[in-house]
């Protein structure tokens, strides 16, 4: 009976010491993937920014171009005033006025779709960014569950060796 017992005894610590070793490649693993998720996460943050400095840097070349543009249409209407002043040339120069418009425009429209280029992109970072801290989100839960296996598993390894040191006093 005595040596029944320490025999059963005997092979289930042997059991819980094997689950003890799976739990600890589990919390290994979820450990393994909690650092790559948080990579993926700082990669994010990084393509954030990027965007961020693209898109205040278009905006910043939008005004200056504007401010050239407007400074450029408000030379047009100047020479326009001089030349009806000299003579008969006046449809000629409202002609280069209304071209001289027409790139301003075009210009104009050029720099706000790059604007609008340059926020779709620092939306899609946005997505990413709040995908990659889901993904750390997941893998310290994996990881925690992990390692609370694990530690109920040692507990139970720990009260079977009480029992067997009991059981052989």
């Amino acid at each position: 009976g005595l040596e029944a017992d320490y025999v059963r005894i005997k092979d289930k610590l042997s059991d819980l010491q094997t689950r003890l070793s799976k739990e600890g490649l589990r919390a290994a693993k979820a450990e393994l993937a909690l650092t790559k998720a948080r990579k993926e996460y700082r990669a994010a943050v990084d393509a954030l920014q990027d965007t961020a400095t693209t898109l205040r840097q278009s905006n910043a070349d939008k005004e200056t171009l504007v401010e050239a543009l407007r400074t450029q249409v408000g030379e047009q209407d100047r020479i326009m005033s001089d030349l009806k002043r000299q003579a008969g040339r006046v449809r000629g120069a409202e002609k280069e006025r209304d071209e001289q418009q027409t790139r301003a425009d075009a210009a104009e429209a050029g720099a706000a779709k790059r604007a609008s280029q340059a926020e779709q992109a620092e939306e899609r970072a946005a997505r990413q960014s709040e995908v990659a801290v889901q993904r750390v989100a997941n893998a310290e839960l994996r990881s925690a569950e992990a390692a609370g296996r694990e530690a109920r598993a040692g507990a139970e390894v720990q009260a079977m060796r009480e029992e067997l040191e009991g059981s052989d006093a």
